[in-house]
């Protein structure tokens, strides 16, 4: 008995390593906080092969509450596919979702899972799934495979045998998804591929500290400055971490490093930000050291970059404290950039001390259209200052 009671968790320990040498989920899971006019927005996760053999999802089985979108293309080893769960309801309030997904070389479940509370339902929001083969989408591509029928269902209808039988299958709607003729091999490095990193090049540690003062919003400075971090969420690579932090009248911090967030968790992070108040970035300023700190790896890059049009604000916070701050960062391997939005001499004239002091590079934006690759070319210039 005693054997058999040491057996038991040994044989639980190996089941788990098997698991981790198998797949790797991204992220672990999504917490949605607080949503306003509930749309049944698809929610993606990223599933990647980390074993040595390919592998396939099995047929899900769902009821009429959400839908599962995934490939049914094997998935050879290192490669990476998505997941997508759309969620349909019409109560108010928290919830939490836990939903198995089987892959053919596992006996355990993948568990995705989501909690929220829905603060409010839009009026043109579904409360059941409507279709079994095609996620409820704005002209959503048709199926490849015109052989196997659309099986669909009216939410009046009570559910059946035959449609809980029924498996959820797009190919097409899920953008570059995996596919013969397109697949996302991780880590994505490539050296004819403006970008993505090269081959070689070490994990980055980022922190964007960004700019969202009411000064921000003219002259389309906050779209250039988003679709530069867009640039950049879209090049990182597994092994990179982002953490950003915005500054107005306070200080935010919207993702950290270890919050797993999907690619596309990061986009709509990004996409929320707006310009308003002041431009008080010494506080933000210090908050970058300490998680640029936190997060640093011991042989990667480790970077803190600062994009901004103008001068901190901050009284008990002056630059000689952020310069001193930044020269004792960057004898721990830790660097300082800037980029520098608008016209303002004086602000220039700060971000290129500071990036002097954090032995980084201070890159003036000559115009706002020559921006989208700016975050991104930083860093990987970055990547080699050693």
């Amino acid at each position: 008995m005693f054997r058999i009671l040491l057996f038991f968790p040994f044989l639980i320990l190996m089941t788990t390593i098997q698991a981790q040498n198998v797949y790797q989920l991204k992220p672990s899971k999504i917490q949605l906080g607080k949503v306003e006019n509930w749309k049944n927005d698809t929610m993606w996760f990223e599933l990647s092969n980390t074993g040595d053999k390919p592998w396939f999802i099995l047929p899900q089985h769902y009821g009429l509450e959400f839908q599962l979108i995934h490939t049914r293309q094997m998935i050879q080893p290192g490669y990476s596919t998505r997941l997508g769960i759309v969620y349909y309801t019409e109560e108010e309030g928290p919830f939490k979702l836990k939903i198995p997904v089987y892959i053919n070389v596992l006996d355990e479940s993948i568990d995705l899972k989501i909690t929220g509370i829905i603060r409010s339902i839009d009026p043109n929001a579904l409360v059941q799934c409507p279709t079994v083969n095609r996620p409820p989408t704005l002209n959503p591509k048709p199926v490849v495979n015109d052989t196997e029928p659309l099986a669909t269902l009216d939410p009046k209808e009570e559910k059946t045998e035959e449609i809980e039988d029924t498996y959820a299958f797009e190919d097409s709607f899920v953008k570059d998804e995996v596919t013969d003729e397109t697949a996302t091999k991780w880590p994505k490095e490539n050296s004819d591929d403006p970008d993505a990193f090269s081959v070689g090049a070490p994990a980055n540690s980022i922190v964007l500290l960004l700019d969202k003062s009411r000064s921000m919003g003219a002259n389309g400075k906050m779209e250039a400055l988003k679709s530069s971090v867009g640039k950049l969420i879209n090049a990182l690579r597994p092994q990179d971490q982002i953490t950003i932090i915005t500054y107005s009248r306070v200080v935010k911090i919207p993702l950290l490093a270890d919050d797993n967030a999907s690619k596309e968790r990061m986009y709509h992070i990004v996409s929320q930000l707006s310009a308003e108040g002041g431009s008080y970035g010494g506080k933000g300023m210090m908050k970058a050291f300490d998680l640029a700190k936190k997060y640093r790896l011991t042989d990667g890059n480790n970077a803190i970059i600062v994009a901004t049009d103008g001068k901190f604000n901050d009284r008990e916070i002056t630059e000689n404290d952020l310069f001193k701050e930044a020269q004792r960062h960057s004898r721990r391997g830790i660097t300082v950039s800037g980029l520098a939005f608008g016209e303002d001499p004086r602000a220039v004239e700060f971000l290129k001390a500071l990036s002097d002091n954090g032995k980084g590079k201070c890159i003036e934006v000559q115009k706002v259209s020559d921006s989208e690759r700016m975050i991104l070319q930083l860093v990987k210039e970055l990547s080699y200052v050693k």
